[in-house]
């Protein structure tokens, strides 16, 4: 189990939109937000919309349709049809109460109306900027505020908005004319290192074939040269490297070869642990590609740009912008051109708060040792310390950021809904998390019952659950895995520090949260669990469970946004980015589809020029022609010598 830790994928806009859900919701939940905003969240999230919309996203059923002992409708779906009803008319709402006792008539209504209600939201005028996590998101109606007050002043323009298409000739022309130089995928690659450095040279290949499926590979440096470039990463994105395919010795020192380029050393600058952090605030649940794409846009190339980060937002790490929207998100993408491209950005925002990076720049520029893992400390409470003070950082997202910054050793790393899955059953059965998780299962099985139906003991309300006792379970667990332990800093009585309060939180150097929060015990297990697969293969923990969700993406993923010979590079255009991304798109990258013969996505198309590919900061030229094989797999085309 604990070997092939595999990642779920999930519909694009479904997801994004329920992550921005959450993501207020979240917020507004948070122990530092008043009594008022709290209840809130509550009455928002018990409309069932949030939820149903998740389950959506990941395929998932809305009915309890052909279970025993369950209500016909989940608890989420009924409240949200019951939420949405005098949106939709009158048709719809007498639909809706015939759905709850008629069977597929209420699967169908549901799986029609959620996404209706969600398109009247107005996705098309702005609904996700609404829903995304906001420092006031309460508020409402929204408090008209100045521009200096939201942050929006602040916020200066990095780029142009894109007008025409690089792709075309004629795009082509007048990007040189626009910029006095040719974009980087029509530049030689002497022209490219000269403009952008030494990211952009190419390190020599070693042609492979594999024993298994008899392709033929061409890995750059082999597995024994240097950390890849930027230009060496865009050729093993545009061969479009199956794992599923390849004998599981080549596929793994692949994948360490890959982790290796990314690896910032033993001792990264202050510019690149920000990096590496940002990315982890930033990183929802998006096509990874998009998100990658999306950070290399925005990431700061220079302790300058740190600072400017940090003047975005009016307010210190801790305070709220007040109002209640939050433009400065909109003027941030605005002013970096990921914003959607029919407002001449690359489209790849996600929701992600940028006040929250704001808020990591400022602490960056007033205490960067804070961000450094003290020597022997361990990787959990280095997480700790950070989720603590940067807002954005969770268990997950907070693992993610540290794991990027030792990404070949570290073993903590997020726990998504397909590794709960794998793992609930270890959690389950461990003593230290039997009566968590039980207690857990228990409040699930019991809620929306009624009471004569509802149990005191979790194998009596295992037992009434029959069948449908895994699903109920499955998921609940997702929902609670990562949720934090906390407790109060600060005793009411007393007016002192609680002795509850973990010695490394005790002296947090920017703001002392009303609530200290650590990981939590089943968040903990399921990451020995990932840490055992690790140990199989020879690869920390993180790192095996990228190699996993590698598998499940169909393809080997570089990260060339993390590699660090691109950290202090100049900027690419927003026409140049714009090109990557929809290379990528061409070649499925940003697809959420699975194979249903698999399981797993449906493998990329080889891209035939891999100049198209690099987006880490710049793009190196030579031509890697590949061509999509039959049954004999990927097929190398001759290579074509550089234009030097």
């Amino acid at each position: 189990m604990a070997d092939r830790i595999q990642a779920t994928p999930r519909n694009e806009l479904l997801g994004l939109l329920a992550d921005a859900m959450y993501g207020g919701l979240e917020y507004m939940k948070d122990p530092r937000r008043t009594q008022q905003m709290q209840g809130l969240a509550g009455l928002l999230e018990s409309t069932g919309i949030p939820k149903t919309t998740e389950r959506m996203a990941y395929g998932e059923d809305l009915t309890n349709i052909n279970r025993a002992n369950v209500p016909l409708l989940k608890p989420e779906t009924a409240e949200a049809l019951m939420t949405v009803a005098p949106m939709v008319g009158p048709v719809a709402r007498g639909a809706e109460r015939a759905a709850m006792t008629a069977g597929r008539a209420g699967e169908r209504l549901a799986e029609r109306v959620v996404p209706q209600i969600m398109e009247r939201g107005g996705m098309a005028s702005g609904l996700l900027d609404t829903f995304a996590p906001q420092p006031s998101f309460a508020t409402a109606p929204a408090k008209k505020i100045s521009a200096k007050q939201s942050g929006v002043a602040n916020v200066k323009s990095k780029v142009t908005p894109i007008t025409f298409d690089i792709g075309t000739p004629e795009g082509a022309a007048a990007f040189e004319k626009k910029y006095g130089r040719k974009p980087v995928h029509l530049m030689t690659e002497k022209q490219r290192v000269k403009e952008f450095g030494p990211a952009m040279a190419e390190t020599p290949e070693v042609q492979l074939s594999d024993i298994r499926s008899r392709q033929q590979l061409a890995i750059p440096g082999g597995f024994d040269g240097p950390p890849m470039t930027l230009a060496d990463q865009a050729k093993i994105s545009a061969q479009a490297i199956d794992y599923n395919t390849l004998d599981p010795q080549l596929a793994l020192d692949i994948h360490k070869r890959l982790v290796q380029s990314v690896d910032p050393g033993a001792n990264p600058s202050d510019l690149e642990l920000m990096n590496r952090l940002g990315f982890g605030i930033t990183s929802g649940n998006a096509p990874i590609t998009k998100n990658l794409v999306e950070w290399a846009q925005l990431r700061p190339r220079s302790s300058a740009e740190v600072s400017e980060w940090a003047g975005y937002s009016p307010v210190g790490p801790s305070g709220q912008i007040p109002g209640g929207a939050n433009p400065m998100n909109t003027a941030i993408n605005e002013a970096y051109g990921v914003q959607a491209s029919g407002r001449g950005g690359t489209g790849v925002a996600n929701t992600a708060n940028r006040q929250y990076v704001s808020d990591l720049a400022k602490m960056m520029e007033s205490n960067p040792d804070f961000f450094r893992r003290m020597p022997n400390e361990p990787e959990a409470q280095y997480v700790e310390r950070l989720m603590n003070q940067v807002r954005g950082l969770g268990p997950k997202t907070g693992s993610l950021g540290f794991a990027m910054v030792e990404p070949q050793t570290s073993n903590i790393s997020a726990i998504d809904r397909h590794i709960a899955d794998l793992t609930r059953e270890a959690v389950k059965a461990n003593p230290a998390t039997k009566a968590i998780y039980e207690q857990q299962m228990l409040n699930a099985y019991n809620l929306g019952q009624p009471k004569k139906n509802q149990r005191k003991t979790y194998a009596a309300a295992r037992k009434l659950a029959g069948d449908n006792a895994d699903v109920i379970e499955a998921e609940k667990f997702r929902e609670v895995v990562s949720s934090p332990s906390s407790t109060k800093f600060i005793d009411a009585k007393t007016g002192q520090m609680r002795s509850t309060v973990p010695p490394h939180l005790a002296n947090l150097p920017f703001y002392q949260p009303e609530f200290a929060q650590t990981i939590g015990p089943m968040y903990s297990e399921a990451l020995s669990q990932i840490q055992q697969g690790g140990q199989k293969r020879g690869i920390g923990g993180f790192s095996n469970q990228w190699y996993d969700w590698d598998y499940q993406r169909s393809r080997a993923e570089p990260h060339a946004a993390l590699n660090p010979m691109a950290t202090s590079m100049k900027r690419m255009t927003p026409e140049e980015y714009k090109l990557v991304r929809d290379t990528f798109s061409q070649a499925g990258a940003m697809q959420t589809r699975k194979d249903p013969a698999t399981g797993r996505l449906i493998p990329l198309k080889p891209t035939q020029d891999y100049r198209k590919l690099i987006y880490g900061s710049a793009d190196p030229y030579a031509l890697l022609g590949t061509a999509a094989a039959g049954a004999g797999g990927l097929g190398l085309l001759s290579m074509m010598q550089d234009e030097k």
